[in-house]
């Protein structure tokens, strides 16, 4: 008897958990954006972090994924 393994999510939720991804280089915002929403994910995403600090409040993500160098605001 073969066992298939089933992928859950960690954490069960009614709706997708919502991340914040910080970072000035586009390219980077696209490509993660697009996988983490494939699977399953509510993205936002901003290209500095003043930008983040003012989205936050209505946003309210779950986790936060930033680049630790920008201009202007650090992450």
């Amino acid at each position: 008897m073969s066992k298939t393994a089933i992928k859950e999510p960690i954490i069960a939720t009614k709706r997708p958990l919502r991340i914040l991804l910080v970072d000035d280089d586009s390219i980077i915002l696209t490509m993660l954006t697009a996988w983490l929403e494939d699977v399953g994910y509510e993205i936002k995403s901003v290209t500095n972090g003043i930008d983040a600090i003012s989205l936050m409040p209505a946003f309210k993500p779950n986790l936060v994924i930033t680049d630790l160098r920008m201009e202007g605001m650090d992450g």
